[in-house]
């Protein structure tokens, strides 16, 4: 997620403030679309439509590479087949 949408909600959710620049058009936006996130241990996280009570924290941008690496190439990590590590992944982390 982008480092200013992934601020907004969090701030929003923490906060219940808007940015000052928001329009009330912008504003509800940013509103409905907190719906399906959380703050947790001052992370953001998604709920998980495919599997019920499970939450998916929201990585930004510049958290892919260490992810992607975490879950490749380091040493604690099993190698898979494509397929296999996106799943892995994906039940973990939630990036739009």
């Amino acid at each position: 997620m982008e480092f200013e949408q992934y601020n907004n909600i969090h701030n929003y959710l923490s906060h219940h403030q808007h940015p000052d620049h928001f329009n009330l058009q912008e504003k509800q936006r940013l509103e409905k679309q907190s719906t399906n996130y959380i703050v947790k241990n001052n992370f953001l996280y998604k709920n998980d439509k495919r599997k019920e009570n499970n939450l998916l924290r929201v990585i930004r941008k510049h958290e892919m590479e260490p992810v992607l690496f975490m879950f490749h190439n380091d040493p604690t990590a099993a190698h898979f087949a494509v397929d296999a590590m996106f799943e892995k992944i994906r039940t973990r982390y939630y990036w739009p």
